[in-house]
């Protein structure tokens, strides 16, 4: 019986053996693994890698979850290095799914680690990031202080930089702060970067900006010389439409600078061979200014006619019926003004304000003039009651404040050319009183602008403020969530939970954790699963009826 027992006792510890060496051998469960400093780090180098390969191949949750990993990890061993990459992929992340408060955070916490380790390149980067934020809210004070400090970082410390998107963004907030001389300075090295790094749609958009930045400042001819260079690229790039919109500007430029054969050169290029019909109407329609500043009234009728046949739009179909009565209106033709002024009557409703209350004030004019006093002054009423709802839109929206400003400086134009037109003693009583009168009207207008314009502003003010409290409440918010799921992370088995979440297991290379002494390993198939399981409950039946014959032996030799 004794022989029979330690054969049994033998047979249990060969199978024992045998299903250890099949179900606990390398390749089916994490083994532990010893913790060295070189290990960390070539860890937290692999988790950097993947994550920057992961968002150059777009793949937006693959990074975010390897961002995140790699912040737990860098943060658990103290590498701010690591971390502030973390954070700075994480704020890539929300930037590209428009959650911009969110990545704005992550880039601020970027910048703060980075600043700890006085890694320059890396600050400047974290700022541009932020600047960009704060451009497309237009917050303009706080995206130009960040833009002008990561461009100061830059000068002092020379490193490898996305220079135009830096100037891009520094010279539009510099513009929009009146800061003139500085938006055009940087727009020019926007356009110089762009050059360099042969980016052509950079290009075109740093010259059009220059454009603008000088017609702003009122510098026609420097804005004429950077229309030239915009035309030359888009000839060379063979943007055809693109090539006429410009030239259509290149002639407003030179009227305004006062070269008005350079001017009717370039429009009537853009009418014969833009097929774009707003192009057209915009070149005619400038054609009749200068045709107006030459005295030249045949002509300005000719060009405006030209322009109402051309355009489909119903909106600049009346824009441009209205100059045409008023033309017919200075020119003492009433009937044809009438009959002009009254089918926009009929479509009122149809119009936008603008084009109401030029088509309200004409047909005052027209009542005026044929001593219709009742009628005249009804329309002044109406006049008077949609001026105050076109201004109640100003007050909600600052972008129809300088519709606005444009509109009645066409007024103020429109009347400077009738003077200019005409000698004083031309002139008859009715059109000096008329002139007046626009005269008085519109100082009116503006200054009840300027005052509309100062409660904008205070509430714009507001509005920034509100802005910067969000960036900051939501801000303390997610570092708090983020600082707690550090917290927790500590726990071996929460992180375990963390890594089973990522989705690594499916076709995707295994990340080791040294710090966590445990080794994912994802290369165990199904069928090396099944023969496993089998193993173990064929050994537990094994063992069991072992046992029992054993058991039973025992009793019978008790008996």
């Amino acid at each position: 019986m004794n022989n029979s027992s330690s054969i049994i006792k033998f047979l249990i510890l060969w199978l024992a053996l045998f299903v250890n060496n099949s179900i606990f051998s390398q390749n089916n469960f994490p083994q532990i693994k010893t913790f060295t400093k070189s290990n960390i780090e070539n860890d937290l180098a692999i988790l950097l890698k993947n994550t920057e390969s992961f968002l150059m191949g777009n793949r937006l949750r693959k990074c975010d979850s390897t961002a995140t990993l790699l912040l737990i990890h860098a943060t658990n061993v103290g590498s701010r290095y690591y971390a502030a990459k973390a954070n700075l992929f994480l704020g890539y992340v929300q930037n590209a799914y428009k959650n911009e408060v969110k990545a704005f955070d992550f880039f601020n916490e970027a910048e703060n680690l980075f600043s700890d380790i006085d890694d320059f390149q890396n600050i400047a980067q974290s700022q541009l990031e932020m600047g960009e934020i704060l451009v497309k809210n237009h917050l303009w004070q706080r995206a130009y202080d960040l833009l002008k400090n990561a461009d100061s970082l830059y000068t002092a410390v020379s490193f490898n930089f996305d220079l135009t998107r830096l100037y891009a963004n520094y010279a539009q907030s510099a513009s929009h702060l009146n800061r003139n001389d500085d938006a055009i300075y940087y727009f020019q090295l926007y356009r110089k970067y762009a050059i360099i790094y042969q980016n052509w749609d950079a290009q075109i958009d740093a010259n059009q900006a220059i454009c603008n930045a000088y017609r702003k400042v009122g510098n026609y001819g420097s804005a004429v010389q950077y229309d030239m260079e915009l035309v030359k690229l888009l000839s060379q790039l063979s943007k055809t439409e693109a090539y006429y919109s410009a030239m259509n500007s290149m002639g407003i430029d030179y009227f305004r600078n006062g070269n008005n054969e350079y001017a009717k050169a370039n429009l009537q290029i853009v009418i014969d061979n833009s097929k774009d019909k707003k192009e057209k109407t915009k070149a005619f329609l400038m054609l009749y200014e200068i045709a107006a500043k030459e005295n030249k009234p045949d002509e300005e009728l000719i060009y405006l006619n030209n322009a109402l046949i051309i355009d489909d739009d119903e909106d600049t179909k009346a824009q441009i019926i209205n100059k045409i009565t008023d033309f017919y209106i200075s020119r003492e033709n009433i009937s044809k003004a009438y009959d002009l002024n009254s089918a926009l009557l009929l479509k009122l409703q149809t119009l936008s304000l603008q084009n109401q209350l030029t088509t309200i004030y004409l047909a005052q004019e027209i009542a005026t003039h044929q001593k219709k006093w009742h009628k005249a002054a009804a329309f002044l009423k109406l006049s008077e009651k949609l001026s105050d709802s076109i201004f109640l839109k100003f007050n909600s929206q600052q972008s129809e404040l300088e519709k606005g400003r444009k509109y009645f400086d066409e007024f103020e134009n429109n009347i400077k050319f009738e003077v200019s037109k005409k000698s004083s003693k031309e002139l008859t009583d009715f059109q000096n009183i008329r002139i007046k009168n626009l005269q008085a009207e519109i100082e009116t207008l503006k200054a009840e602008i300027l005052d509309r314009s100062g409660l904008i502003e205070i509430h714009k003010q507001k509005l920034n403020s509100d802005n910067i409290i969000n960036f900051q409440t939501i801000g303390i918010k997610e570092n708090a969530k983020y600082k707690i799921e550090l917290f927790l992370s500590n726990s071996i088995s929460h992180l375990s939970k963390i890594i089973d979440s990522l989705s690594y297991v499916k076709n995707e290379k295994p990340i080791n954790i040294s710090k966590t002494m445990i080794k994912v390993d994802s290369n165990m198939d199904k069928e090396k699963k099944k023969e496993i399981f089998l193993i173990s409950i064929i050994f537990a039946l094994f063992v069991s009826l072992i046992y029992t014959f054993w058991h039973k032996q025992k009793s019978s030799k008790k008996s």
